[in-house]
């Protein structure tokens, strides 16, 4: 089966997310999760805060993962990457 990196927000019950995610895997594939929203850690409301300052102030801030998601990709090693929303990953990243 394949190795598949799933790039997409943080999965939570029933979103669309979490289902692709049980899919592949059902499916056998090993699954890898690239939260392009991970924040600092300082708590929800502090982290949607800091992302909605991001998008609207920021000129691309969909380059702010470039070094993350580059490095979550040379570590796992993935067959195929699945972007969930094409517009939080960059052009010039791919």
């Amino acid at each position: 089966m394949m190795r598949i990196l799933f790039v997409a927000t943080e999965p939570s019950a029933d979103t669309m997310d979490k289902h692709i995610i049980e899919s592949l895997s059902a499916m056998g594939h090993e699954v890898g999760h690239f939260n392009v929203r991970s924040g600092a850690g300082l708590g929800r409301t502090v982290d949607r805060v800091t992302q909605y300052i991001l998008r609207n102030v920021v000129r691309e801030p969909e380059r702010l993962n470039e070094k993350r998601l580059l490095r979550s990709l040379s570590e796992f090693q993935p067959d195929l990457v699945l972007v969930l929303l094409g517009s939080i990953v960059s052009p010039k990243t791919i």
